[in-house]
């Protein structure tokens, strides 16, 4: 799928972002909408890697997102369906 065209996320408004992998396909969905897929295959995290939401880690320093920007964060164990995305978006 090509990527959708770019849209602004810093619109003053808040949107709903999800992303997904089944071990075949990564999927990131806007607002309940699919804008992109890649094929991939392994494991997401392992043992020894960090999972960090709201925050990047570059070469070992750690940038926070601003308080509030980040809200109702959720990990699951399997791959989400379009429509539980959609679902989760209302």
């Amino acid at each position: 799928m090509a990527p959708a065209p770019p849209v602004s996320l810093f619109d003053g408004q808040f949107h709903h972002i999800a992303g997904t992998y089944d071990g075949a396909l990564m999927k990131v969905y806007l607002d309940g909408g699919l804008v992109s897929s890649i094929g991939a295959t392994g494991t997401i995290v392992s043992s020894s890697t960090a999972v960090l939401l709201g925050a990047s880690l570059n070469n070992g320093a750690k940038a926070f997102f601003q308080q509030g920007m980040l809200d109702e964060a959720r990990i699951y164990n399997q791959a989400l369906t379009i429509g539980d995305v959609q679902v989760g978006c209302n």
